[in-house]
């Protein structure tokens, strides 16, 4: 494994902190700064803590998008009316809802099918985010998945910064994912766990198992997990 693994006790004020630090960094250098957020609950902490300590000056250069999204039909009006299974969801409920109108949000998928969706986000990722990221918050599965990069899978392969994924072996099968060349050239990954039951593949994650997706991301990765 390349990087740190810090175990906490309070994900969202201890992982949310170094996220912050990062997007300041970030910020301060460039001017913009392109964050890629991940789905399920593990995050929703982090987003509540961003939510509270980001200053109106922070979202002047703040881009935020999706590591990977679940392709779904959409629950009402757009932005907010996101599927309740969708990773957009969580963030808009806990942050994203109430960000200044400088700020860019990016969502992966607004209920069209596979295809609509890779050609509408594709074109979006490169045109507001020039295909990359500089800040993106992970997690990891038991089998050591990254975003909808799974073990095996053909996309682990793929060159475009965008790729479309039909046979999800976790359900809803058909999902969107950056790819292996964004996250490693990304400044700062993040990857975000909770609970005793990933340990065992935290320690996969460790003794440096090539096959697993997460050891396939070559720069420095910041584990935080909380026990």
């Amino acid at each position: 494994m390349r990087g740190t693994m810090t175990k906490v006790s309070d994900l969202g004020t201890e992982a949310g902190q170094a996220i912050l630090e990062a997007i300041r960094a970030v910020l301060a250098e460039k001017g913009t700064c392109r964050v890629g957020l991940s789905g399920g609950r593990t995050p929703g902490p982090v987003f509540a803590f961003l939510k509270e300590h980001l200053t109106p000056n922070d979202y002047n250069g703040l881009v935020v998008t999706w590591v990977d999204e679940r392709v779904l039909p959409v629950d009402g009006e757009l932005p907010g009316g996101f599927h309740a299974d969708s990773n957009a969801k969580l963030a808009f409920d806990t942050w994203l809802s109430s960000v200044p109108s400088v700020c860019k949000v990016l969502p992966m998928a607004v209920g069209g099918s596979g295809e609509e969706e890779l050609q509408r986000f594709s074109h979006a990722f490169a045109e507001q985010a020039g295909n990359g990221l500089d800040v993106a918050i992970l997690g990891v599965g038991e089998d050591g998945h990254v975003c909808s990069l799974f073990p095996g899978f053909p996309q682990l392969a793929e060159d475009a910064p965008v790729a479309l994924v039909e046979d999800s072996p976790k359900p809803p099968p058909t999902r969107l994912t950056v790819t292996l060349p964004v996250l490693n050239a990304a400044e700062h990954v993040f990857v975000l766990t909770r609970g005793a039951g990933k340990a065992e593949i935290l320690e996969k994650v460790q003794s440096g198992d090539p096959a697993l997706p997460v050891n396939m991301i070559h720069n420095e990765l910041r584990f935080f997990w909380e026990v």
